[in-house]
């Protein structure tokens, strides 16, 4: 460990305010309210969106064998590892898994993909905050 002499304290100046400036208040509360607004506008999408969320989820299920919903490992903000709802719209490969070795794509998942559909679960991961719905507009 270093003597307390060898390491720099930082200095402030008398005349330096160390409260937040008003301009940075005002951001920060409007960060604020346009991520509750957001999480409100996502939770609105999901209810209007969950019929047609279980019917795709009935015919993606009653097409092929394999979980309704993919999980896809994206980087979020931060860096951090988020992992990403979507539906599945591909066949599972003989052994269960993914494994970068996939089957073609379904009819069900040609449709969704078409459509973009299968991005409505991630209106799941708006609500816990890992992406935002400008994010989910964006076209691949």
């Amino acid at each position: 460990m270093l003597p307390r002499s060898l390491i720099a304290t930082p200095q402030v100046h008398p005349n330096m305010s160390v409260k937040k400036s008003r301009a940075a208040r005002v951001i920060s509360q409007r960060d604020r309210l346009g991520r509750l607004g957001e999480i409100a506008l996502a939770f609105i999408l999901v209810i209007l969106a969950l019929p047609l969320m279980s019917i795709i989820a009935l015919t993606v299920k009653l097409e092929s064998e394999g979980p309704v919903i993919e999980r896809q490992q994206r980087r979020g903000k931060d860096g951090r590892l988020v992992l990403l709802l979507k539906f599945r719209t591909v066949h599972i490969a003989q052994n269960g898994h993914f494994n970068g070795v996939r089957g073609g794509t379904t009819r069900v998942g040609e449709v969704l993909q078409y459509t973009r559909a299968d991005e409505l679960p991630k209106l799941f991961n708006v609500i816990r905050g890992e992406t935002t719905l400008a994010h989910l507009m964006e076209l691949d």
